[in-house]
């Protein structure tokens, strides 16, 4: 379709001068005289004057009709191509828009689907007229601008060509919805639109919350739109990809056999022509073996072992070899392992006999004695403090502090547990005897607001009586106790009494974790900010039972201790879009971040309410592999993490122009050609012509007709 405008319409005005030749021969036009009639000839003359007044006629119409190209060549009248070409010739705006999801990280021949993107849309600039504004976008998780409102051509590509793929997931109906929101903002009435895709199905198939139909979006932008669509897919291809890289226990020590578990998949798998992979395991760089299986299409889980030789933290990575998509084919996990878990025991008895302190058979079951020549049977090491030396030892060093059957609590232990907690430490409480249930709920329970899971009944009496009770384990706490999956009761030990929980009517409270046989709670937990507490309502010695005696006992503090602390790397091993956050220890000074692109950002430590530490904070984690803080250990115990993809994005099923026509209705969408033939098609999008030289051009010929016939009507009638 093709559009005519006009460079200088005021011209149009002149056009009043055509009737500037009819005016004058009306004026000047013979009067008619009475004749007298005497002789024949005039009669006979009649014919030659009717033929007389059509030749004038003829050259009348003549100049009239080269007045009004003369106009008309002064009106400079352009035709362009494009409908959307605005006043003085000017082209519209244009919108680039690239998908940069990371499934267009995909090989498609020698390039990647998304450098193709990019020469393709280098060439689109390339083809647009000078003076063109250019807005160029890049679709991840959101939209985000670019480059707006550029009619410098040159540096636009030079912008487009420095573009990369994100490591990020994302809708094309967002993008849409993005088009028509941007549009509206800077009051744009009709613009082009050109979409970069690699067409993945599962991308514009995918419908966030909220969006509309894909196929609606499309068809309502082409109302006042020219939408154009770039292809850079490669077909259906068979895609592997990690999904999950990790140590099959959390904990880790130094000694200590662990097992490391990669979980692979594959979609677009020919049944009848499996292909190979090899799944690679790295320790710092440096391989530690490899594995090679067989793409079926099937969840595939690959292990391998390794022993740490000495502490410290150690970035383990897992990479697959066997496809075309390498982006999603490698994962990480950074690892801290130290010499071993600290757990700290505050202890009044901790200077008499072991079997005679409150935390004695505890202290065994955390860290039992190790036999020369024989693995490790525990991550754990256990440190026994009186109450009075507990301000003397520095709580980061341990992941657990254990009150084992305290008479008091002062308030500057309170404090301290307060913040190790706050922080992500684990507290485990330890009733007894020597309990005093006012002063626990007044110092550590604060009527909900403190560290205790519940209540204790200050009322009541130990429960028990001197019935031996068993120890029940909740249905619902199988995470907490995976060694004792489908066994509820522990054998060879019992508890006589217990104190009671204060515990509310309406069933709400902590989280009962064990019960005793007589329905009684056992073990409560309840999480306090970042950190948790565990209270058990009997006590770790022999005075109210044998429990501690019980085979299962050491298990039973072991898989408990695990599941309070849970990962303790968790924090440093994000997904994209992950957000890093630890306390500083000791400074207020901005912190630089070293990214796995090479770029830098600054972390500023702040202040959280009431809270001691300061925290830094990072959001922007948008590319995959490690990252590190530039300090020293001192100021930020965890300086370094590392960045995970989140395969959101794995089927690489390329969805077809019939299909893509199928399934949205047909919309006025036009498919750029190859990148060969892309900075023609749009320089002829985009041509101009300028008819004022044919309109000159016609103006001479016919003037020289005019001439021509002026004299020739003249030379007859002489």
């Amino acid at each position: 379709m093709q559009r005519a405008l006009l460079t200088n319409p005021l011209m149009l005005l002149a056009l009043v001068f055509v009737v500037l030749p009819w005016v004058i021969e009306w004026l000047f036009r013979r009067r008619r005289r009475p004749i007298p009639f005497a002789a024949m000839r005039f009669v006979l003359d009649a014919e030659k004057q009717k033929k007389i007044r059509l030749q004038d006629l003829l050259l009348l119409y003549l100049r009239m009709f080269a007045l009004f190209l003369l106009v008309l060549a002064l009106v400079r009248p352009i035709l362009r191509k494009n409908p959307l070409a605005r006043d003085q010739g000017r082209a519209p705006e244009v919108l680039m828009i690239f998908d940069a999801t990371y499934s267009n990280a995909q090989q498609v021949g020698a390039d990647t689907a998304f450098s193709l993107a990019r020469k393709m849309g280098s060439e689109v600039v390339a083809g647009l007229p000078a003076g063109t504004e250019v807005t160029v976008a890049l679709l991840s998780d959101t939209v985000s601008v670019e480059l707006e409102a550029s009619d410098d051509l040159p540096s636009v590509r030079e912008h487009i060509e420095r573009l990369e793929v994100s490591n990020k997931a994302g809708h094309l109906a967002r993008t849409l919805a993005w088009v028509e929101d941007y549009k509206s903002s800077k009051n744009i009435p009709a613009c082009e639109v050109y979409l970069f895709s690699d067409m993945q199905e599962s991308s514009w198939g995918k419908r966030p919350g909220g969006s509309r139909d894909v196929g609606a979006q499309l068809r309502q932008l082409c109302v006042n739109n020219q939408v154009f669509l770039a292809d850079t897919g490669a077909g259906d291809v068979m895609n592997c990809y990690l999904t999950r890289f990790e140590p099959r226990e959390s904990l880790l020590a130094v000694g200590v056999s662990s097992t490391f578990e990669v979980t692979v998949q594959a979609t677009g798998v020919d049944p009848d022509n499996p292909e190979t992979a090899r799944l690679t395991f790295y320790v710092n760089g440096e391989k530690q073996g490899s594995q090679d299986f067989l793409i079926t299409g099937e969840v595939h889980t690959a292990t391998f072992q390794y022993s740490f030789l000495e502490g410290g933290v150690y970035l383990l990575k897992a990479v697959l070899e066997g496809d075309g998509q390498p982006l999603d084919n490698v994962r990480y996990y950074l690892a801290t392992v130290p010499q071993s878990h600290q757990v700290l025991l505050v202890d009044e008895r901790a200077d008499d006999s072991l079997m005679e302190q409150n935390a004695g058979l505890l202290q065994l079951a955390i860290a039992p004695p190790q036999k020369p020549g024989f693995d490790r049977v525990s991550l754990f090491e256990a440190v026994v403090r009186p109450p009075e030396e507990f301000s003397q030892e520095n709580l980061t060093d341990f992941k657990v502090v254990v009150l084992a059957n305290l008479t008091e609590v002062p308030a500057r232990m309170v404090s301290a547990l307060e913040l190790f907690v706050r922080e992500g430490g684990v507290l485990l409480v330890f009733l007894g005897e020597a309990v005093s249930p006012y002063e626990y709920n007044r110092r550590l329970f604060k009527e909900g607001t403190g560290l205790l899971p519940s209540a204790i009944d200050e009322a009541g009496s130990p429960e028990g009586g001197g019935e031996e009770l068993a120890l029940r384990l909740n249905p619902g706490a199988e995470e907490a106790f995976a060694h004792f999956r489908g066994k509820n009761v522990l054998e060879g030990g019992s508890v006589l009494k217990y104190l009671p929980l204060d515990l509310p009517v309406d069933g709400g409270g902590p989280h009962i974790l064990a019960r005793f046989s007589d329905e009684g709670p056992a073990l409560v937990e309840k999480t306090f900010e970042q950190g948790r507490t565990l209270m058990f309502t009997s006590t770790a010695n022999l005075i109210w039972g044998s429990l501690p005696l019980s085979g299962d006992f050491p298990v039973l503090v072991q898989e408990l201790l695990r599941y309070a602390i849970g990962n303790p790397d968790a924090s440093v091993n994000l997904t994209v879009s992950g957000v890093f956050d630890q306390p500083v220890l000791m400074t207020s000074q901005h912190l630089t971040l070293k990214r796995p692109d090479g770029r830098k950002a600054r972390l500023t430590p702040a202040r959280r309410d009431e809270q001691a530490l300061r925290h830094v904070t990072y959001t922007n984690t948008d590319r995959l592999g490690e990252y590190e803080v530039d300090t020293i250990p001192e100021v930020l115990a965890k300086r370094r993490f590392v960045v995970n993809l989140a395969p959101d994005e794995p089927e690489l099923a390329h969805l077809e122009r019939e299909e893509f026509a199928r399934r949205f209705g047909e919309p006025e969408v036009r498919f750029l050609p190859p990148v060969a033939q892309m900075r023609r098609f749009i320089e002829e999008l985009h041509a101009t012509r300028e008819l004022a030289g044919t309109i000159l051009w016609l103006l001479f010929i016919v003037l020289a007709v005019e001439i021509y016939l002026a004299a020739r009507f003249g030379m007859r009638r002489v």
